[in-house]
């Protein structure tokens, strides 16, 4: 049990972390282009229209590099669970697989 509980903390803390990370890159792509379009406003420059398009695509690619970063984190607890998990004896499983015969009694010493 306690294994569990501390690959779900482990896997809870990467999540936050590697989230945390993902949200500022997103943060700094929009930060980004309100800056240059209010220099380019001060600057009466035309704004570019298509760089917005630029940004809802890159702010696209972070979200699904997020989806990824969580479906690897479940796939490296699943990982750390199964290494984690007992695993039973030779002579238990095959006293279990004599026992699960249809018709067979368990053999007795």
């Amino acid at each position: 049990m306690l294994h569990l509980i501390e690959t779900l903390k482990d896997t809870l803390q990467t999540a936050v972390d590697q989230g945390t990370t993902r949200v500022e890159r997103i943060h700094n792509l929009v930060l980004d282009y309100a800056k240059q379009h209010a220099a380019a406003a001060r600057g009466a420059d035309v704004v570019d229209r298509t760089s917005v398009y630029d940004l809802v695509r890159a702010v696209n690619r972070e979200i699904g590099e997020m989806a990824t970063d969580v479906f690897e984190l479940i796939e490296d607890a699943d990982r750390a669970l199964a290494a984690r998990a007992p695993r039973p004896t030779p002579s238990a499983s095959a006293e279990t697989a004599s026992a699960s015969q249809p018709g067979q009694s368990p053999t007795r010493p």
